[in-house]
């Protein structure tokens, strides 16, 4: 099921969603920790810049992109960063994600495949600037 939700509106003045400023980096490990998975798995992580895509004062719509790679995890351990991710970063959406074998070893006598999974997120966030 693929669901669309309207950018987050906040007052930059205030603290209400600290989440914006906290480290993309730490977000990301975070996930990876209460997912259970080993920090290793992390093979690169990019972006993160802010860029203003619509300005009509007193509203500035700011758009922030980052790709995520993640590497040798199987499709199980996947799907659970996706869960630790979605419930501690909501609004940063996975925007699209693009799976491949990893390239090592597959396991013997069966088992999951380890898989190289390159995602890409976006946050959108509507801010509101009071004229004071």
């Amino acid at each position: 099921m693929l669901a669309a939700a309207l950018p987050a509106i906040t007052d930059p003045s205030s603290d209400a969603d600290a989440d914006t400023y906290e480290p993309l980096t730490q977000s990301v490990s975070a996930a990876l920790r209460t997912s259970g998975l080993s920090p290793a798995v992390l093979e690169s992580l990019s972006g993160n810049d802010a860029q203003e895509t619509s300005k009509v004062p007193p509203f500035s719509v700011e758009r922030r992109r980052a790709g995520v790679v993640l590497s040798k995890l199987t499709l199980p351990q996947i799907g659970q960063f996706l869960v630790e991710w979605r419930r501690a970063q909501p609004s940063w959406r996975v925007t699209s994600i693009d799976l491949a074998l990893a390239p090592v070893q597959p396991p013997k006598n069966g088992g999951h495949l380890p898989i190289r999974a390159t995602l890409a997120v976006q946050r959108v966030q509507l801010s509101v600037r009071s004229s004071r």
